[in-house]
């Protein structure tokens, strides 16, 4: 009993610890001008751009391109869960408090580039699909794909 108690006291401290370590930062929506003219284009009022362009338009919008984790603590702030797994993305869509969470946040229901590259080849980087929740891969140079920016505040 006493080793469950201290492994669970070892487990909450951790994730207390990790809390504590993740820095505050704020989301930037590229303005269609920056977009432009770093080499995005601009549909429905959304840059979108090649992952090659990602940093640039970043930088130039005052930030960088988010982390997937970035996302994931959104996607877990307004109650859905980050998952490759079907079950959890039906769960997401079907979770009003989350699609009306993320979309108040000024997201849509998009694809959007992270910093990470993907598990499954060296021309992937990793997108984030908001309204289910869901990462998979996108060719850095074929797909043209939604961004949104991060700044870490202090």
């Amino acid at each position: 009993m006493r080793f469950i108690i201290i492994l669970f006291i070892s487990i909450m401290g951790i994730f207390f610890l990790q809390l504590l370590l993740e820095k505050p930062f704020v989301w930037i929506t590229p303005t269609p001008s920056v977009c432009k003219a770093n080499g995005g284009t601009v549909e429905d009022g959304i840059c979108k751009a090649l992952w090659t362009d990602t940093e640039k338009i970043c930088k130039a919008s005052g930030g960088r391109v988010p982390k997937i984790k970035e996302f994931e603590r959104m996607i877990r702030n307004c109650g859905g869960k980050m998952s490759e797994d079907v079950v959890q993305w039906e769960r997401n869509k079907n979770n009003s408090d989350y699609q009306s969470c993320y979309l108040k946040n000024g997201f849509s229901a998009r694809w959007y580039w992270t910093d990470t590259a993907y598990k499954g080849g060296s021309n992937h980087m990793t997108l984030m699909h908001l309204e289910s929740a869901v990462p998979t891969w996108g060719a850095m140079i074929e797909l043209s794909s939604s961004l949104i920016c991060v700044k870490e505040v202090k």
